[in-house]
Parts: structure tokens; C-alpha cells; sequence
């Protein structure tokens, strides 16, 4: 994280920002995708996903019963799709938050509780065909085999790291006496945008933006060096699993002390920068931590020193509450810090501060997100026909822009800034809603490569 020598009260974002961030983005998304590349230059992952049969039309998957397994930053989604010939999938799904003992992926439960959590809801399963749906990064070099490279939010320990998660979650299946067959695994920003495709052909990038966030894309074959020699071309694109949370920014005043101290103490110190600026995990952690150094600086705050104390407890559900509060006294404000922080007495200025901390913080978080999505728009815009003539449909899911009332708008209004300053070199962007589009994307794709064999 860079941060300049005395940082601004609150992050603020420019034209000029949001210009350098879409620039340094794209760079480095070139850049990952070469066979070569130079250690004093920072790059995207740029991760094949192997999935190469979707990505100019989606082939109907057989008839059949299907799972998903979607494993992410605070939760746990399985889902069963039912395929049927001629007819909308049928998709049941359930959820669980991540029970805190699997954070520590060292003492080797996690993958266990996922398979737990399978066989309670699907009992008598004994060959079960599941996409599996995760959202950290690993390093394929088929669509059915990835090893893992690290771990993101809150997860730690060396538990996984190195290893094939797909014969790791194949084999905690079989001590449960299940032959389960795991065909295709994909990261979550993957799957959403082949369950975006599979409604919507026109999508060509998913953006996750919840807990955590990340980017894939469609990208032309022949650009992406990184491919093994034993691949086999199944089509002309493949979609890329970007690993934008990782990307390098430009310096710029949106960089805040309070961002370099959440890095160090956070389970992966000096990874996932960007995705830290911009997630929902973070937004109300740095708020919290933002708000407490005004406080400590105030003669007239100390109701406010006590912010962030509770471990937690001021997340984004708590940022996207205050910053929707529009009442004149500010009563909504009052109410969630009591309950979230514990602050019973506040003043109308408390209030006030912690608002305009929380409007920052979201209108840097948004304001960076449209800089990234403007450069992958950019990017699939190159690389068809018609260039950047032709508009760019990206379909969005996850908490923080599915449930964050204002948040896409102020995503647009930047989009609309960035358009304006870039001009015609940059492509109309379209955003739709793909909630919960990964589960079916996993099992579209299990359904897909198992019956391709």
C-alpha cells in the first residue's frame, strides 16, 4: 500500500485516479498473461480456467441431476440443479455462514464440514456429480485439477496450499464412503459468468464484489501464453480468472494510513491490496479504524474512541446502513452504532463524522471497482470484432453490490466519468444482476465436462 507523506482526513478519489487505476489494470492484465514475465513489473494472475465451451455459446448440458459446492470468503453455498431438455434449470440451494474453527485451515476441518454439509442435505448421493465452485486461487492445468496458490480474507495456516483441491475434496468425499465426481473446478468469478452466460450469451466478464472481490473475463486463446503444451484447444476463447484483488495501485490521495495498518494485521499481509480497498469485508473495518483516529484527535468525539472495538462487528452491513441514513437528526446512525458498537451517548456532530467516514469509504470503494471493471471493459472491447464500437455487458454479484442500496449508482456515475474522460477508445458498459449465478454456473460445467468426459 502506498501512502503519501501526510494522507488526506478522508480517501478521495479523482478523475485523474480513476484514469491511473484503469491504466495500471490493464497493464497488468497484459502482462500476466505472458509465458515471461519481469519480476520489476507487478502482474495479474491471469489464471486459465480451461473452461473454453462457453464462451461464445453456451451447449445445453445433458439431462440430470447436478451439484454445486461454492466455497467462499465467510460462507458456504451447495446447490442441486436439475437439467431438464427444453426447460429452464430447476435450482434448489442452501446456505451456511463458515463456522469459525475452519478458518484455520491447518487443522484440516474445513473440507470436512463441506462434506458434512453435503451429505446432510442430500443423503443416499452415492455418485454425485458437482461442479465445484471456489474462491481462491489456484493454478490449473486441466479443468478438473488446480492446485491451490494462497489463501485470501480471513483464512490461514498452510493447510491446502500446494495441493490439488479437487482430489483433496475427492478424497474427504470417500472417507465419507461417497465416489464422488468432481469434473470441473472453477473460481467463483468463473462460474458466475457461465451462469451469467447461460441466461444472458451477451455477458462477457463477471465481477464478484461481496466479502471479497474478483474479476474473470473472456480472453482470445492465442493471447494467453500461460497455457500448458499438453493443452487441447476446445474453442477460440477461454475465460480468464483475473485475481484482481491482487492488482497494484498507482499512488494516489485514496490511500489511507488506516489501510497499511488493516494489511499488517490481516491474515495475508502485503496480498489482496486492491480487493482490501474495495471489498465488503474491509470497508467497515477501515471506517471503524478511520472514525477512531479523528476521534483520538478530537477534543469533542470521545464517544467515538471505542469504535472497532468489538472484533467485527462494524462490517459493511453497517457502512451500507449509515451511509443510506437521510434523516435529518441522523437517528439511524445513533441506532446502528449502539448495536453494532456498543456507543449509547453520541452528539449530532458524532454522528455526522461517522457518516461522512462512511460515505468516503464507499465512494472510494465504488469509485476504484468502476476504474477495474472500465479496464476489463476495455479489454474484451480489443479483442473482438467491432472493437470498442460495440458495448460490454458485465454481469455483477455479491453482497456489496447486490445489497448495498446506492452502491451501483455510484458505480455508474464513475463508469459515466471515466467515459467521458477516455472518450470513444472506451466501450459503453452495461452491468447486470447475476445473483447467485455461481452455483449454477458449477454445475452447468459439471454437467458439461462429466458428459464430455
Amino acid at each position: 500500500m502506498v501512502t503519501g507523506s501526510s494522507p488526506p482526513l478522508l480517501p478521495l478519489v479523482s478523475t485523474a485516479a480513476l484514469l491511473a487505476t484503469t491504466t495500471a489494470i490493464s497493464d497488468q492484465m497484459r502482462r500476466g498473461l505472458r509465458a515471461e514475465k519481469s519480476p520489476s513489473e507487478h502482474s495479474l494472475l491471469m489464471l486459465p480456467s480451461f473452461v473454453d465451451r462457453f464462451a461464445d455459446e453456451l451447449p445445453a448440458p445433458p439431462s440430470g441431476r447436478y451439484f454445486a459446492i461454492d466455497l467462499g470468503g465467510t460462507s458456504l453455498r451447495i446447490a442441486r440443479v436439475v437439467v431438464r431438455a427444453g426447460a429452464s434449470p430447476d435450482v434448489w440451494r442452501r446456505e451456511w455462514a463458515i463456522p469459525e474453527p475452519c478458518y484455520d485451515t491447518d487443522n484440516g476441518q474445513l473440507l470436512a464440514w463441506v462434506v458434512e454439509r453435503f451429505t446432510a442435505c442430500f443423503p443416499g448421493e452415492a455418485m454425485p456429480v458437482i461442479g465445484l465452485c471456489y474462491s481462491f486461487a489456484c493454478r490449473q492445468n486441466n479443468i478438473d485439477h488446480g492446485e491451490q496458490i494462497m489463501w485470501t480474507k480471513r483464512f490461514r495456516g498452510t493447510g491446502l496450499l500446494g495441493m490439488d483441491v479437487v482430489q483433496a475434496l475427492r478424497d474427504e468425499f470417500a472417507k465419507a464412503g461417497i465416489d464422488a465426481v468432481i469434473p470441473a473446478l472453477m473460481n467463483d468469478s468463473v462460474a458466475s459468468l457461465v451462469g451469467a452466460q447461460f441466461v444472458d450469451p451477451r455477458v462477457q466478464a463477471a465481477v464478484i464484489l461481496g466479502t471479497g472481490t474478483n474479476c474473470a473475463l473472456v480472453e482470445d486463446v492465442r493471447n494467453v501464453e500461460t497455457l500448458p503444451a499438453a493443452y487441447r484447444k476446445h474453442g477460440e476463447r477461454m475465460i480468464i480468472n483475473t485475481e484482481w484483488g491482487d492488482c497494484a495501485l498507482p499512488k494516489g490521495d485514496f490511500a489511507m494510513d488506516e489501510d497499511g495498518d488493516l494489511d499488517r494485521q490481516s491474515a495475508n499481509p502485503g496480498h489482496g491490496l486492491f480487493e482490501k480497498l474495495v471489498a465488503g469485508l474491509y470497508i467497515g473495518d477501515v471506517s471503524a479504524r478511520i472514525v477512531r483516529r479523528i476521534a483520538l484527535d478530537s477534543e469533542t468525539l470521545q464517544n467515538l474512541r471505542g469504535i472497532g472495538d468489538r472484533e467485527g462487528a462494524f462490517d459493511g452491513a453497517v457502512v451500507s446502513a449509515v451511509y443510506n441514513d437521510t434523516s435529518e437528526d441522523l437517528g439511524g446512525v445513533a441506532r446502528v452504532l449502539e448495536a453494532a458498537a456498543g456507543v449509547r451517548e453520541t452528539t449530532y456532530k458524532d454522528l455526522s463524522v461517522v457518516r461522512d467516514v462512511c460515505i468516503a469509504i464507499t465512494t472510494r470503494s465504488a469509485r476504484l471497482c468502476a476504474a477495474a471493471i472500465a479496464a476489463v471493459a476495455c479489454r474484451v472491447a480489443a479483442g473482438r470484432s467491432g472493437g470498442d464500437k460495440q458495448g460490454v455487458v458485465i454481469s455483477v454479484d455479491g453482497s456489496t453490490f447486490t445489497k448495498f442500496a446506492g452502491y451501483r449508482d455510484l458505480v455508474e456515475a464513475a463508469l459515466a466519468e471515466l467515459r467521458e474522460a477516455v472518450g470513444p477508445a472506451m466501450p459503453p458498459v452495461e452491468l447486470t444482476l447475476a445473483d447467485g449465478s455461481s452455483a449454477t454456473g458449477a454445475a452447468v460445467c459439471a454437467a458439461v465436462f462429466a458428459d464430455a468426459g
